[in-house]
């Protein structure tokens, strides 16, 4: 830190014995502290307690006047009696940070430098380990990249051999597709009546489904969604197709387009779509009251709607003209379906975590000390 001195008032270290400019003497020289060493054996006895490498490795040389390049060190030298605080430069030359009688300032010095440079240390080992850490970060996510291209191809083959869903016609006969199981239409193709159709969907075996129909499907195949021109009832309408899709969680093909919301029947239920499920607003209990308000205290949510395997065939044939709202309306004579017990409500959370980047002057075992990072060309 830097201080004025008192006589001249030039700023100097508070770890210069004197003045620089002036040369007097600094009052304020700070030395030591509670538990600093004053003097080369505790600083020994310091260097120890505090796990740090073998000297070799840091480059502080204490007690010793080793004269290798990139060192630093304290020692007394026997002829003069004086205490000498040293630092050897890459290309071998010596600079002398101090040389004198006060063996307390001496250790000081290179106490002060040698902390400074466990700080550097451990900074430069946190970040080669962040630096390590996100290589390994990075080459997970490539190989996750590179599995997730390879299921995709294996999927891609493996859906090639496998028919898509929607409708088919072959020999004359419709049928259709869906989730593994195959169906046919029990309606012969000249028939003019659509109305009431859907239920006319029979399912099929397997193996009374015509080779040529299962090797060479894409041949056959007609379209994803059904068309009028068919002459045939929506196989997505069926109640045997509608159930088997509820019970495996399966979105029927024509229900990707209809409107997720609120659709009211002609004899005046409410019904909700979502999901490609259909819910039914239950007026079985009203009794007196305006709405049915079954509040379940421990979900929080009510229990008013139900889902239905079946709907009503003109809701089924023509849900367009009886859809509503996609958000609800006070004025509906139905609850919210969003405080229902059917309406997803899961959130995902995140937590944050921390970490501490305060350290000590103590040396972890998983801390890397690096010497050639050290700055050897300045004088200190």
């Amino acid at each position: 830190m830097k201080i004025k001195c008192e006589y001249c008032g030039s700023f100097i270290s508070d770890s210069d014995e004197k003045c620089t400019s002036c040369g007097a003497t600094n009052n304020n020289l700070k030395r030591n502290a509670n538990n600093v060493p004053e003097t080369i054996e505790q600083l020994k006895q310091w260097y120890v307690e505090h796990n740090l490498p073998d000297e070799n490795i840091t480059r502080f040389f204490i007690g010793k006047n080793y004269t290798e390049p990139k060192a630093f060190g304290i020692y007394k030298d026997e002829d003069t009696q004086n205490f000498i605080v040293y630092k050897n430069k890459s290309d071998g030359k010596r600079t002398v940070r101090y040389e004198g009688k006060d063996e307390k300032y001496a250790v000081n010095e290179l106490y002060l430098k040698l902390k400074e440079e466990i700080i550097n240390q451990k900074s430069n080992s946190k970040n080669a380990k962040r630096k390590k850490h996100a290589i390994k970060i990075e080459t997970i996510v490539v190989l996750m990249i590179i599995f997730i291209v390879m299921m995709v191809i294996i999927a891609t083959f493996i859906g090639s051999n496998r028919p898509s869903r929607g409708y088919y016609k072959y020999n004359d006969k419709y049928y259709y597709y869906q989730s593994g199981t195959w169906y046919i239409n029990l309606i012969k193709e000249e028939k003019t009546q659509i109305t009431s159709l859907s239920d006319k969907w029979k399912q099929i075996d397997i193996q009374n489904i015509p080779i040529e129909l299962q090797e060479e499907s894409s041949k056959y195949f007609k379209s994803q969604y059904h068309n009028d021109e068919y002459r045939i009832g929506n196989a997505s309408f069926c109640s045997e197709i509608m159930k088997l899709s509820m019970d495996a969680n399966v979105i029927n093909t024509d229900y990707d387009f209809i409107k997720e919301g609120y659709y009211q029947s002609s004899n005046g239920d409410y019904y909700y779509f979502v999901k490609g499920f259909w819910f039914l607003f239950d007026t079985s209990d009203l009794g007196d009251y305006e709405y049915n308000h079954f509040y379940n205290f421990e979900t929080e949510k009510t229990e008013d709607w139900e889902k239905v395997e079946y709907i009503p065939t003109e809701l089924s044939e023509s849900y367009k003209e009886y859809f509503l709202s996609s958000t609800y309306n006070s004025d509906y004579s139905a609850t919210n379906f969003e405080y229902s017990t059917y309406y997803d409500d899961d959130y995902d959370s995140e937590s944050d975590s921390s970490w501490d980047s305060d350290w000590d002057s103590d040396w972890d075992s998983s801390d890397s000390w690096d010497s050639s990072s050290t700055d050897w060309s300045s004088d200190w």
